[in-house]
Order: structure tokens, then sequence, then C-alpha cells
């Protein structure tokens, strides 16, 4: 629950930037985005005008948004009608809107644009993702415990992991205990056509090397060509290397971590690998600071795996490696800061992100480390409470 005051700053902030930037209000429609400022994720749209106070039009569940929202105008509907003529009521008859153009629908904008004649549209996706990244006390609080749920889904993997048993067989029972522990429903997530399964990614074996979809590395190859990433049918066998990568989520906020086990005694080349993975990853970690670049962070690290000998296998292989080794967290699972090869965001404390180094070698597999992690004025603060091993079953 966002208090007032909280949400009050947030609100205050975002008016700040709209002034600076010449815009005479924002118009919210994700969901996220009006969770962040106005505490309520019922269907609803947030006008927060620059020299006014903010406006909730709500399309449904009123009661609920009236129990939950930090907003005080709160307006029954949601047409934009409604809300151009609030608009009008506060002197705003033409000028610059502010609009997520990077979620809301071709057919929503049109309709903007027909309703709206008389203003022009900025984007304001990234101010509002920039104020996100710098997290509050009762937001690291809330991440902090997402990643304790990790912990419970790790002993799950640990518990269940046995030759004969499949991949699927063991996210059902990660399922259930991501539930059980109070992990919301939902991995939520601003990319299109990118869904998260609630239960994670565990793959095996073969699996582990497999490269599917947009927005992840690790990708198992899932249930077929409807959703081509996440745990397959696969049963485990004696011998394999296993990933787990999962994002649970407490409150509305998320965490991400990843672990790499061992079914049996691991052999030269997996424990190898996994020493010198360990080793570039708190190489990584050890060097943040705030007032770093993002993307020096992942040059810095590009130039160990090159010492390492392992840079055509750092984050992927063949035309399929990522540039990235981190990303933030927070109402959804990959949101800024973001940690790649060409990013120039500048850390500055309490940002929460991973840091996710990891070979993966065609036709042998992978290793892989991820913690979710706090910038304090001292550096990296882990806030995942599971050891940064390679795990045997």
């Amino acid at each position: 629950m966002v208090d007032n005051i909280a949400a009050k700053k947030r609100i205050r902030q975002l008016k700040d930037k709209l002034q600076q930037s010449g815009i005479d209000a924002a118009l919210l429609f994700q969901a996220r985005d009006i969770f962040y400022y106005a505490n309520t994720s019922q269907p609803s749209a947030l006008l927060i005008p620059a020299d006014s106070p903010p406006t909730l039009f709500v399309r449904r569940a009123l009661d609920f948004v009236r129990n939950e929202t930090t907003i005080s105008d709160i307006v029954d509907g949601g047409s934009l009608v409604l809300i151009k003529n609030r608009l009008y009521d506060y002197g705003i008859k033409k000028g610059t809107l502010g609009i997520e153009k990077d979620v809301i629908s071709a057919g929503l904008y049109e309709k903007i644009l027909e309703s709206f004649t008389s203003f022009e549209f900025s984007d304001i996706s990234s101010e509002i993702l920039k104020q996100r990244m710098i997290k509050d006390e009762h937001e690291i609080e809330l991440i902090e415990h997402a990643c304790t749920i990790f912990e419970q889904e790790h002993r799950t993997v640990l518990e269940y992991l046995r030759p004969g048993v499949t991949e699927l067989e063991i996210s059902a029972e990660i399922l259930r205990t991501v539930r059980r522990n109070g992990s919301d429903e939902v991995v939520f997530r601003r990319n299109l056509g990118t869904p998260f399964p609630l239960s994670g990614v565990l793959v095996s074996g073969a699996n582990t090397d497999k490269i599917s979809g947009l927005a992840m590395t690790v990708t198992g190859v899932g249930t077929g060509p409807a959703l081509p990433w996440g745990s397959s049918d696969r049963k485990i066998e004696k011998g394999d290397m296993v990933i787990f990568d999962t994002g649970p989520n407490y409150s509305g906020y998320q965490a991400d971590c990843a672990r790499t086990y061992s079914v049996g005694k691991p052999n030269f080349e997996l424990k190898e690998k996994f020493k010198l993975l360990s080793e570039l990853y708190f190489y990584i970690i050890d060097g943040i600071r705030p007032g770093q670049i993002t993307g020096d962070i992942f040059k810095r690290a590009g130039d160990m795996a090159r010492k390492m000998r392992m840079d055509q296998f750092f984050q992927g292989h063949g035309n399929q490696r990522g540039t990235y080794i981190g990303h933030g967290v927070g109402l959804e699972i990959d949101e800024m800061p973001y940690i790649f090869l060409n990013d120039r965001e500048t850390l500055v404390e309490n940002m929460v992100f991973t840091i996710e180094p990891k070979f993966m070698i065609p036709g042998w597999g992978a290793v892989v480390l991820e913690d979710t992690m706090l910038l304090t004025d001292k550096g990296c603060r882990i806030l995942t409470p599971v050891e940064q091993k390679l795990f045997v079953v």
C-alpha cells in the first residue's frame, strides 16, 4: 500500500518533469504506471495536469478504487470526452499532452488523436520509467520479500529434481510453492509478445543452450510453437545440468533470480565453467558503484569474459548473443536501468537491478547466476537469500 505522502511525492516529481518539458498534462492508461501514482490497478485513466490536481477516471470497480486509491478526485467513467471536459475545466484547451506511446494500442492512439484535435502529443514513457527506477524504502522491502519467495522455489527444485522427473512436473511443484508463499499470479512485463511464466523457466540437459523468443537468453523449448520457451516434457537424466530462472512477484513488485544445478556429481567441465562464471559474477558486482554508466559495466564484463577466453559464449552464442548483463526490476520484471552495451544511464543509489552473467555453449549447455540487488553508496547489496554456487542434487 502506497501512503498518501509517497503518492503525492511521486505525482509532484512527475509534475516537475512536465513543467520542465513544456507539457500541459500527462494522460496515463498503463496499469503499472497508474498503480505507481494512484495505488490502484483497476481499469482507469489517470490525468495529471502540470499545474492542477490529478483526476482518476474509473471504467469499472469503482468501490474497489475508492478503498484503494490515494487520488482524491475520482470520476465514475473513463471516456475520452470526460477527460477532455476535465482539461477544459482547468482551462487547458490546447497544448501538449504526455502519453505512454510505448504501450498504448494503435486503436486507442487514433481515438486520442480524434478526441484531442487541438493538442500535440509527447511520449513520456521514458520519464515515467526513469522515475520508477529509483526505489523508495517501501518498494525495496517488497522486492526483498519477493526474493525470499525465490528461496522457497529453490528449495522445491532441490527436493524434486531427480532423474526420471520431467521439467514440467518440477515446474508444477514450483508453481505450487510460489502461490503458497504469497506471490501474485502474474509476472508483469512491459514488452510485447514475451509472457514470462510465474513458475519460471526450468530447463535441463540439451535444452539449456536453446535460445527462443525476444527478451530472454536461457529459454528452453516450452511445450510447442504456441509458447516455445519454458519447461518441456523432457525427462531429467543423471548427469544433467539444470537451470532455473524465475521472477516471483510480491504485492506488485518483481524479483528476478537464477541458479544452476547438477543432477549427480558434476563433471570436470561443468565445475570449471561454473568456477569461471562465479569469478565473472563477483568481478562485475564488486566493481559497481553509483555514478557508473550502464554500458560501461557491460563492456567491463565482456572484457573479463574475453580474458577468460569465454567471450564467444558470453550471454549466448552465435548471432543470438545478448548485449546485456542485467536490468532493473520493480513493478515490471524488465525495466530501467538497462545494463546494456549501448545504454548510457548513470547508476544512482536505490536503484534495484539484476546482474545475470551466463556462458552458453552449443551442444554442451549453459551455466547461469542471477541475483536481484540494491545499489547503495558502497556498492551492490545482494537481496537474493540463496548462495551463489553450483548446487548438486
